[in-house]
C-alpha cells in the first residue's frame, strides 16, 4: 500500500505494474523472502507533466493499459490451455 503522503501523486496500480515489469527483467522472484530489501533500490520511472510534477493521470492510463494487456494475456493462455488438452482420434477408413 502507498503511504498516504504520495496519494494523490503516485497511482498503485502503475506501480505495481512498472515494480513487477523492472524486477523480473532484473531476474527477482518473487518467492525470496528478502525480496523487499533488495526492491528498495531499483529506479521506476514515473511519468510527469510539463511542469515537472508527478503526472497521475498518465500512470493511471498506463495501468489500465497494463490491465488489458495481462487480461488478453490470461485469455490467451486459457485458449492455449483448451488447445492442448484436445484430444484427436484418427481412426484409419477404408482398406489398409
Amino acid at each position: 500500500m502507498l503511504k498516504e503522503e504520495w496519494a494523490g501523486y503516485l497511482d498503485y496500480k502503475y506501480l505495481k505494474y512498472v515494480l513487477e515489469k523492472k524486477a523480473i527483467k532484473l531476474g527477482f522472484t518473487f518467492s525470496n523472502k528478502a525480496v523487499k530489501t533488495r526492491i528498495k533500490n531499483i529506479e521506476l520511472e514515473i511519468p510527469v507533466n510539463k511542469q515537472g510534477e508527478y503526472d497521475l493521470m498518465k500512470q493511471q492510463e498506463i495501468a489500465e493499459e497494463y490491465e488489458r494487456l495481462e487480461h488478453i494475456r490470461r485469455q490467451l493462455s486459457e485458449s492455449w490451455e483448451e488447445v492442448l488438452g484436445v484430444e484427436i482420434d484418427f481412426q484409419a477408413r477404408g482398406k489398409v
